[in-house]
This record gives structure tokens, C-alpha cells and sequence, in this order.
């Protein structure tokens, strides 16, 4: 998936070490080895996390009072947010 925003684009696609072409599962990692979240900022969630998901990413999306996240683990495991840009408003 690539996110384009105000000049700036981000791709986010599964690590692949095997040649079957499905992407590897990574454990994710404690607060102890990575204490950070990397977030995007994406107009629509949903549709975000379907992108993600049609890619192999396991991704599990979270609707609240203030807003609609989707947490996943990138290929290291590192802990990763999509955030609906409209709970910022």
C-alpha cells in the first residue's frame, strides 16, 4: 500500500524471505525491546487495513469514543497504528 500525503508517500508492504510469496509472521516485540509505535495517519482506517490485509498483514482494527485505530507488527515485529485522521479535528 502507498500513502500519499501533502508530497510525502510511505509504502508498507510484507517482508518476504520465502518464495511462496506469503509473507512471513513476525512476533511482536515487547515495550522492553521497542518502547515506540509507528502511526499513519490515514483518512479511512477500514479501507486501509483491507489494503493491508489483501497483502497478508494480519491487522486488528479498534473503534472508540475518540476515534478508529488498527494496530499491526511490521516484518521486525516493531509494533505499527493506523489512526483515522479525523479524531484529530
Amino acid at each position: 500500500m502507498v500513502v500519499y500525503k501533502r508530497g510525502a508517500s510511505f509504502e508498507i508492504s510484507p517482508y518476504r524471505d520465502n518464495f511462496d510469496g506469503k509473507p512471513e509472521p513476525a512476533a511482536m516485540k515487547t515495550v522492553e525491546q521497542n518502547p515506540t509505535k509507528l502511526r499513519f495517519n490515514v483518512e479511512d482506517v477500514d479501507r486501509a487495513a483491507a489494503a493491508l490485509r489483501r497483502t497478508g498483514v494480519a491487522i486488528e482494527v479498534e473503534t472508540h469514543s475518540w476515534g478508529t485505530i488498527a494496530n499491526f507488527t511490521d516484518p521486525d515485529g516493531n509494533l505499527c497504528s493506523l489512526r483515522d485522521e479525523g479524531s484529530f479535528r
